[in-house]
């Protein structure tokens, strides 16, 4: 018969208790809830509490529970049914400074929270969610960039003292114009120094003073590249401000942004709480240092996906808005 020394039995003990310890989270079910964030000129404090309960009450709506949790107040109800009769409710009470979302509340006792013993998270399949699939806008975005490019074009011929005598975008290219032909040599050094991202060609063989100017390839992956990285930012900075747990933001193929929300079932106010097409205005650039911010880029929604369980999925096509 073997034998084992006793500590190596009282380690078996120990990893036993603390894994029940760490699964026993995961028995504990979630409370619907309704999550409320400040949008500017708001704020989350006790009168906000207050208020809701308020509300609540004035309606006749049974709720088990008003508490702050970091930056946003959470109302726990005692059923789904009363969980989107008080978003309603919420939404039109305390108007746009205020953003309410449909959202379930961890019951864990605060024992265990403190130790770290947090339930599995689980995703679309099991736990039901949203699914957004966006697209960067590669027109507006490479639109953006040429305008950008023209304005330097522009600034630049005037710092060296060449007549123009116009620089526009067109839908072949940035359109450069000068008065004197004779010019079109030192153009050609000026732009090709300063921006080498930019293919110059002779734009007509009767019209001596005209260039075309047009963005290389690489260019143009670079820009819906880093359009694609600034949406991803700002999507989870924003997603992270409703405070969403453990989102999945990635990028899918060459110009497409999937985004997750595990647990979330309020579809439109999932949008207007992070923006369904958050937009960035242009900045120029110095021409002095020649260095270009981040091209900016619009990006739209192709679809919206509300799972409640893996085996009942309603997929919604979505325009552009």
């Amino acid at each position: 018969m073997l034998e084992f020394p006793r500590w190596k039995y009282a380690i078996v003990v120990l990893v036993v208790i603390f894994a029940f310890i760490y699964a026993a989270p995961n028995l504990y079910p979630q409370d619907p809830a309704v999550q409320i964030s400040a949008n500017r000129g708001g704020s989350v404090d006790a009168a906000l509490v207050q208020r809701v309960e308020g509300v609540l009450a004035a309606a006749g709506l049974p709720y088990e529970s008003v508490e702050i949790t970091g930056e946003q107040a959470l109302v726990r109800l005692g059923h789904p049914d009363e969980q989107i009769r008080a978003g309603d409710l919420l939404r039109s009470e305390l108007g746009s400074a205020y953003t309410t979302a449909l959202n379930l509340a961890q019951t864990t006792p605060g024992w265990m929270r403190a130790i770290r013993a947090t339930p599995l998270q689980l995703g679309l399949d099991l736990q039901g969610g949203v699914h957004f699939l966006m697209e960067v806008d590669e027109a507006a975005a490479l639109e953006r960039s040429e305008s950008g490019f023209a304005d330097q074009i522009r600034d630049l011929l005037r710092e060296n003292g060449i007549a123009v005598a116009s620089v526009a975008r067109t839908a072949n290219g940035i359109d450069i114009q000068v008065r004197d032909a004779a010019d079109l040599g030192r153009v050609r050094s000026l732009v090709s120094r300063d921006m080498p991202q930019l293919v110059l060609e002779q734009a007509s063989a009767t019209e001596g003073g005209r260039l075309m100017a047009r963005m290389t390839d690489a260019e143009m992956r670079d820009i819906i590249d880093r359009a694609l990285d600034q949406n991803i930012g700002t999507l989870r900075n924003r997603i992270d401000e409703v405070g969403v747990a453990e989102p999945i933001i990635t990028r899918q193929g060459a110009n497409r942004i999937v985004v997750q929300l595990p647990g979330v079932q309020d579809t439109a106010q999932a949008k207007a709480s992070w923006g369904a097409r958050p937009r960035w205005s242009t900045a120029r650039w110095s021409t002095a240092t020649r260095t270009r911010p981040p091209v900016p880029a619009a990006c739209r929604p192709m679809r919206v996906c509300t799972t409640a369980a893996s085996w009942a999925r309603t997929a919604i096509r979505c325009r552009c808005c």
